[in-house]
């Protein structure tokens, strides 16, 4: 019976997503987590996503993604301009340094960064865009 009570649940949360207006909704089931804040029915503000594998934490602007978005999880950092990713970068946890930068554009990778634990470039990569075959 715990299998159709959150199914039961996760019903219900689908119906209030399609019903919410200007609050946050939470969910709370067995695998995940989810906490939405809504403006006008649609996603705004501060979300934050928790699961198996998964923890990220940013903010919607009618609908899109926007700005830093932190996943805890792979220790990334995304930023988003308009739903689109741009950068991602990735964290070492301990030092709080930066391991490796992406730079993305119409979502493909075009140039990566990696450091050092010292915080020294140690290798730059510059995708030739003609390797993908446009």
């Amino acid at each position: 019976t715990n299998g159709l009570k959150l199914i039961k649940l996760y019903e219900e949360y689908e119906k209030a997503r399609k019903n919410i207006n200007n609050e946050k909704l939470v969910y709370i089931g067995e695998e995940e987590q989810k906490k939405e804040t809504y403006k006008n029915g649609i996603l705004n503000g501060e979300s934050e996503y928790i699961g198996y594998d998964y923890n990220t934490k940013g903010n919607y602007i009618n609908g899109k993604k926007e700005g830093k978005w932190i996943n805890q999880v792979d220790e990334s950092i995304e930023y988003f301009e308009n739903n689109v990713l741009k950068k991602t970068e990735f964290i070492d946890n301990k030092t709080k340094k930066l391991k490796s930068m992406t730079i993305i554009k119409e979502n493909k990778e075009i140039e990566k960064y990696n450091y050092n634990d010292k915080n020294e470039l140690v290798q730059y990569l510059l995708y030739d865009e003609l390797q993908f075959g446009n």
